[in-house]
């Protein structure tokens, strides 16, 4: 086999492996998922939720969540126990009305499909 037949096997080879392996990332079952795009119930997805200031609403699957309850230790800061600032986890919808944040050490969170969309005025303080 020639040099110039060796070196184009050898690129379509790490082609084709690099397609299977983004494919394969984008099949597990821990996949991140855009706004735009619709989360399936039962699917985990990972997630990073924002606790700086506790947490009252996320958005996800192109809609919002109120926290079930609001998240907070009384003085706007996240719980003992929770990171302060981003907590990394996953969210899984458990049906198309409710959705739960799970975290490492026990930590979850469920949430309501908003009946409002949040504004600094809605919040809860």
């Amino acid at each position: 086999m020639s040099r110039r037949a060796v070196v184009v096997v050898l690129s379509i080879v790490i082609v084709g492996l690099s397609a299977a392996l983004w494919v394969t990332s984008r099949d597990t079952p821990h996949a991140a998922i855009d706004d735009d795009e619709n989360a399936v119930v039962g699917v985990p997805y990972d997630y990073n939720l924002m606790t700086h200031c506790g947490v009252d609403f996320i958005r996800f699957d192109g809609r919002w969540w109120e926290a079930q309850p609001h998240l907070d230790d009384g003085n706007g800061n996240p719980p003992d126990g929770w990171d302060n600032g981003i907590q990394e986890g996953t969210l899984r919808l458990q049906s198309e009305t409710a959705l739960q944040f799970d975290a490492t050490g026990d930590r979850e969170l469920l949430f309501a499909e908003a009946t409002i969309t949040p504004t600094p005025q809605t919040a809860p303080k």
